[in-house]
């Protein structure tokens, strides 16, 4: 089995590709001017984001390697050698078309209220589409020592994540996201992914038909662990509880747990490995993730039930006012009128009351 798109590319998108998902982090190079058709830069992900990464986003080239000179060039003189980097380019990658036209130029960036180009030193967020690069290193064409491993006399290859194409005109600051925007994070996890290639240039991948193979023994189901930052607690009886967009599948198991910085979550995808998994079909699951406070359940239920008795006192104590009155007294009488009316108010709003106690999983609806 080859990479499914151009025996290059493995798309994590959904079938019509169209599933972006998400990476924050800083902009550590850029290659504005190389290719009018592809509109490049380098990120280093914020460590919510690192298990985008796979292992070619993890290694650098050797002083003595192709690709060196580049990436001290820009890489190292940035400021972040040795760190995880993840490409974004904007050109197309199977039914995805690309996300910006021939000459764009690079993504105009909104800060104060004015708008200028994306530069080295950004911290942004970033959507596109996710796909893992098998064909070559990030730093150059063709795989290079350190971007390779030997299986006894084949030639592998590690792949690198890639946000390609990502979302050209919609490259934002972290600056200018809104309290919200910065606590709700899109994350995404996928089976299956095969984190190495048989090299196509290797003679013996070649002479056993195993070259731009993927190899199988690398294959995982993916999996995520982040922490969701939050907003101070509002009361000493409310915790965090988790929300996502989206409810996740059986395949999909999610965790969360509190810390002292926010809410940890783990999620994790399975495949099912005894039968062969299409890495051109692959299930993905994308959601946005948020920590919010909410009062316990116990704690909300005898708030509710407070509410309850609050009602019920106030409608015995209009019947009690009502069977005081005498209707044949002219002046009693007039008052009776709005004492039904207040009467069915309060019958509604109990009503309503013993609803939300339903709904809550409180008590039985009557």
């Amino acid at each position: 089995m080859e990479a499914p798109i151009w025996g290059k590319f493995a798309a994590y998108g959904g079938p019509d590709l169209s599933i972006d998902a998400e990476v924050r982090g800083v902009v550590a190079a850029t290659e504005f001017e190389r290719d009018a058709d592809n509109i490049v830069f380098y990120l280093v992900p914020d460590s919510n984001y690192e298990h985008l990464a796979v292992e070619g986003n993890r290694r650098r080239p050797a002083v003595d390697e192709a690709g060196y000179d580049w990436y001290k060039a820009n890489i190292i003189s940035s400021g972040h050698e040795d760190q995880i980097i993840v490409k974004c380019e904007t050109y197309g990658v199977g039914v995805r078309p690309a996300s910006a036209a021939h000459g764009a130029g690079p993504p105009a960036i909104h800060e104060g209220g004015l708008s200028r180009p994306l530069r080295v030193g950004d911290h942004v967020l970033v959507r596109g589409l996710y796909v893992l690069d098998y064909s070559h290193p990030m730093y150059y064409g063709l795989p290079t020592k350190s971007f390779t491993s030997m299986n006894f006399l084949l030639e592998k290859s590690y792949a690198h994540a890639e946000i390609h194409p990502y979302r050209h005109d919609a490259v934002r600051l972290l600056s200018e996201l809104t309290g919200d925007e910065l606590r709700r994070e899109r994350h995404l996890v996928a089976t299956p992914i095969y984190f190495e290639q048989y090299t196509r240039t290797w003679f013996a991948n070649k002479i056993s038909g195993k070259a731009g193979v993927l190899v199988e023994e690398s294959g995982r189901d993916g999996q995520a662990s982040f922490l969701l930052p939050t907003s101070p607690a509002p009361s000493p009886n409310h915790v965090l509880q988790l929300k996502v967009s989206l409810d996740p599948p059986a395949s999909v198991r999610l965790g969360a747990a509190p810390e002292a910085a926010g809410l940890r979550v783990d999620a994790h995808i399975r495949g099912n490995w005894a039968v062969p998994l299409n890495v051109a079909q692959p299930s993905v699951y994308c959601a946005d993730y948020s920590a919010v406070w909410a009062v316990p359940k116990q704690n909300a239920c005898a708030e509710i039930d407070r509410e309850i008795a609050v009602a019920e006192g106030k409608i015995a104590g209009i019947q009690a006012e009502m069977r005081r009155l005498n209707p044949s007294d002219h002046t009693d009488r007039m008052q009776l009128g709005p004492l039904a009316v207040e009467l069915n108010n309060a019958r509604f709003e109990l009503r309503r009351l013993k609803r939300r106690s339903y709904d809550s999983g409180c008590r039985a609806f009557p």
